[in-house]
């Protein structure tokens, strides 16, 4: 099947297009700049601009949307329109990279936000919630995957997050845990990747929360990574690793939607070993 990559021209939205093409499907990326070279087919298009975004989606007939570039009610509000006004007759499958954050507000997993998303007080978190809304409310809904990724993590992070997280443990830098101690949910990049490309083969699952098996606090996580590194993980040192993953209570995902993942800490090991490699020089 054709499948179009809204955004997702680096890091997850790159892996996720090979694994695609891998699995035999015509892929084609779309974002604002030129990107030359590679093996996937790139198209230039304001995502914003909704004529040229319908031009281009009637051109390309796509059976699949993956969209990484979804933020705002605006943009959710635009790809309902085009789809209710049959630019996207073909599609099949509707996939939208949403984050885990409303769970910072929420107990209620898996589902829509149920507050008025006005008591969110950061603002990308609000905007996504907006735009999961748009998209629920429209017809497009039906053929529609809203995906709650975590904190997303590897050896070359284009955050920096990890990278910064392993210095810290490497460094012995890391202080004795305080109380409380929150739990999260994480995901590698190359796991989240074959998330979105697994997800985006099957059937539209509406709201789903991916993440690695397991949910761990962040000294569980940096006592794996030290044991990757062959480093101590008696941590007596002056930095909370709270101020690389801000926690305010535990944000663990349990998925009976997502496909299965490796476990968390086999992650963590595998990309903590990749961050030693790559600074082995």
């Amino acid at each position: 099947m054709k499948v179009l990559i809204l955004g997702g021209t680096r890091y997850m939205g790159r892996a996720a297009a090979r694994h695609l093409a891998a699995a035999g499907h015509e892929v084609v990326s779309v974002s604002r700049t030129p990107m030359e070279g590679g093996a996937i087919r790139h198209r230039v298009c304001d995502r914003k601009d909704q004529a040229a975004l319908a031009n281009l989606l009637r051109e390309e007939a796509p059976a699949a949307i993956l969209d990484m570039v979804c933020f705002d009610a605006g943009d959710a509000a635009g790809m309902a329109r085009l789809f209710e006004s049959g630019a996207l007759d073909g599609l099949r499958h509707y996939l939208m990279v949403s984050t885990f954050f409303p769970y910072n507000y929420t107990d209620e997993r898996e589902t829509a936000f149920a507050d008025d998303p006005v008591v969110i007080a950061d603002g990308y978190t609000r905007r996504k919630v907006e735009a999961e809304a748009n998209i629920q409310r429209s017809p497009l809904f039906a053929k529609s995957s809203i995906l709650r990724l975590p904190f997303v993590f590897s050896h070359d992070d284009y955050s920096g997050r990890f990278q910064r997280f392993c210095e810290m443990v490497r460094d012995g830098r890391v202080a004795a845990a305080s109380t409380p101690v929150w739990r999260t949910a994480m995901v590698s990049m190359e796991d989240a990747a074959l998330a979105l490309a697994d997800i985006l083969q099957g059937l539209p699952l509406g709201y789903v929360d991916a993440g690695n098996a397991g949910c761990l606090t962040l000294h569980e996580m940096a006592a794996l990574v030290a044991e990757a590194l062959a480093c101590p993980s008696d941590f007596h040192g002056a930095d909370d690793p709270g101020a690389i993953y801000g926690l305010s209570r535990d944000l663990c995902l349990v998925s009976a939607k997502a496909p299965a993942l490796r476990p968390l800490p086999d992650a963590l090991a595998d990309e903590a070993r990749k961050w030693r490699a790559s600074h082995a020089h």
